[in-house]
């Protein structure tokens, strides 16, 4: 780019002369067009391999959309805006010394001692749960499956359960400019446990009910799985792929 005292506007070749305020800007055009791509002979790599570059766009755009939710959960969680989040990832991600060469980085912010980790439920629980109200009463719903097919379990872990809190809070808006939820004050919350079951064998069906009376507010609907192992006659919390992450947003 450079700038010109010359009067001018428009293209000449691959030249583009354009205003700013009181100034002629001067651009060189780069890149390559949509029909070099098609007819270069020298392009015929990437003609090849289109399909994968169309592949890789969409898989990155999921990926996008998936992390846009988790920034959603935890900002709930800790009451921190989503733009506060990512500036806190980004401060924390440049204290941390990486060798190079290095592929696995772990995520953790100061305010909270969080991992980031925690929060991948969908990764470490291939199961549909589902989650309801009415009538005064609110319920999860796990469906029976396969724990050594559906869940990703640490080695040491022999057993695991559901942890299933309602959380009760002031009421809940979603913010248009921001797209993310505005910050919430929780009020009260209560918290169940499903059945302690074994890591490799097939589980039961279960259901959890919370009972409530409320007419105002929002109540929030959470998920969670913990992972143990069994020694001798007690279980250790191995707080090792322990997850959550929210069901429902019910708006009374």
């Amino acid at each position: 780019m450079a700038i010109t005292d010359l009067d001018i506007k428009g293209r000449v070749g691959d030249v583009t002369f354009y205003k700013r305020g009181d100034k002629t800007i001067i651009r060189l055009n780069e890149g390559i067009s949509r029909h070099q791509i098609k007819y270069m002979p020298n392009m015929i790599n990437n003609r090849l391999n289109r399909r994968e570059f169309v592949a890789c766009s969409k898989t990155a755009s999921t990926i996008y959309n998936s992390f846009n939710k988790i920034l959603i959960e935890i900002s709930l969680k800790y009451k921190k805006s989503k733009n506060n989040l990512v500036k806190s990832l980004r401060e924390t991600q440049q204290k941390q010394k990486q060798k190079l060469g290095k592929r696995t980085v772990k995520f953790s912010f100061d305010q909270s001692n969080f991992n980031f980790t925690n929060i991948l439920f969908d990764y470490i629980v291939n199961v549909e749960i589902a989650g309801g109200y009415g009538g005064g009463t609110i319920t999860t719903d796990i469906p029976k499956f396969d724990a050594n097919e559906k869940l990703i379990s640490p080695t040491e872990a022999t057993h695991y359960r559901f942890i299933i809190p309602l959380l009760k809070t002031k009421d809940v808006t979603f913010n248009e400019n921001l797209k993310n939820y505005n910050n919430i004050e929780i009020i009260d919350k209560q918290i169940k446990f499903g059945q302690l079951q074994k890591t490799t064998e097939e589980t039961n069906e279960e259901t959890i009910e919370f009972a409530y009376t409320e007419t105002t507010g929002t109540l929030i609907q959470v998920i969670g799985i913990a992972f143990y192992k069994l020694e001798g006659t007690e279980y250790t919390n191995l707080y090792i792929n322990n997850s959550a992450k929210i069901i429902n947003i019910i708006n009374l």
